[in-house]
């Protein structure tokens, strides 16, 4: 990678994942000011989502609804909902995050994991032939 590399957004988190994500990404890889900006939206939604992971471990899984029956915590929705938008950032970034550890998260490309997927086959396919 040439020069230095940019900054994280102000408004990631200090310690959050996204500005986590930011560091390992930018550390690795070039990117053109559109990547930069999909990046930053992603590791936005990654704050947003650990924000909202927060908010139903504080608050539980359940919340009293208008009659005071028990429904299901309205961040739960906006968790999948938020899920689904990082995931398509990340297609759209051409990276896979493996975002599942707090403080883990490896960054694969989508070309390398096709190629990983392809070898795999191709074991496969030798290993039913020697059967």
């Amino acid at each position: 990678m040439s020069g230095k590399a940019p900054a994280p957004p102000s408004y990631l988190e200090k310690q959050g994942r996204g500005r986590k994500f930011w560091q390992r990404v930018v550390g690795e890889w070039e990117c053109s000011p559109a990547e930069l900006e999909l990046l930053a939206e992603a590791c936005r939604t990654l704050d947003e989502l650990q924000a909202l992971r927060r908010a139903v471990a504080r608050e539980g899984a359940t919340v009293a609804g208008s009659t005071g029956q028990r429904r299901a915590h309205p961040a739960l929705t906006e968790l999948r909902l938020g899920r689904g938008e990082l995931r398509r950032l990340l297609d759209a970034l051409g990276l896979e995050a493996a975002v599942g550890a707090e403080e883990g998260g490896e960054v694969v490309t989508l070309a390398s994991r096709k190629a990983q997927r392809a070898a795999r086959a191709r074991w496969d396919k030798q290993r039913e032939g020697r059967s």
